[in-house]
């Protein structure tokens, strides 16, 4: 952290804190370049897409785009239960862990999901039966969290053109292209590819070293584990 940042984060830390970020981005609007430069306020853009959702087979993945630091952009499966829901929370607390372990004084985070608005705005009680408990993970993350930094949400409309949304949006769906569910899943399919394409090349290699495709380099080519036949 350079000085500057440590100044500015001084400043304005115990005024965010007072204030919280909708009431301090009003009261304090001329300094606000200055905060998003020298990293005393973030601001995120974060969605979740689930590909096949309510259904066994769903895959879940998150996308958190950062406005002023690209470095931050991330993007990766959901862990536990695969729905769109989780995805959305799981991606906004992200993002605020991301902001909360930089030393950032306050973030707003901008998503689509109404749900995860209510469930920062502490508007949905979880702890109710009818939860199950599943996103009880999630809250006490961001509970903690929310000792750490001050959290302000907003809503911005999907698919409405807004670049950062957009962004976070490409970042979730790019998680779930198959390439990537099979290498994050570590799918039998993804890693019998893996070893088709070491067995094409090896023999290859091996074709060029001995000058022609005999009998002898057939049998010397590594066979797939597990293949019948």
């Amino acid at each position: 952290m350079n000085r500057l940042t440590a100044a500015y984060r001084l400043i304005y830390d115990q005024k965010i804190a007072n204030l919280g970020i909708a009431k301090f981005q009003k009261q304090y609007r001329s300094v606000l370049p200055v905060c998003m430069k020298y990293k005393v306020i973030a601001e995120v853009y974060t969605d979740g897409s689930c590909s096949f959702n309510g259904k066994m087979n769903a895959r879940a993945a998150i996308g958190v785009w950062w406005k002023y630091e690209p470095q931050n952009n991330h993007s990766e499966k959901v862990d536990g239960i695969q729905e769109n829901n989780r995805a959305e929370l799981a991606a906004a607390v992200h993002a605020i862990d991301q902001a909360a372990m930089q030393g950032y004084c306050g973030i707003k985070v901008k998503v689509d999901s109404e749900f995860v608005i209510k469930a920062i705005n502490k508007i949905i009680d979880f702890t109710k039966p009818s939860y199950n408990g599943k996103y009880q993970d999630l809250m006490e993350i961001l509970d903690a969290l929310k000792e750490e930094i001050v959290v302000s949400v907003q809503y911005v409309k999907a698919h409405s053109g807004i670049l950062g949304n957009e962004q976070a949006d490409r970042l979730a769906k790019s998680a779930l292209k198959p390439e990537k569910v099979n290498k994050l899943a570590g799918s039998v399919k993804n890693e019998t590819q893996k070893k088709a394409a070491t067995a094409k090349r090896s023999k290859a290699t091996k074709v060029e070293e001995n000058g022609s495709g005999s009998k002898n380099n057939k049998k010397e080519t590594p066979k797939l584990e597990g293949k019948k036949n």
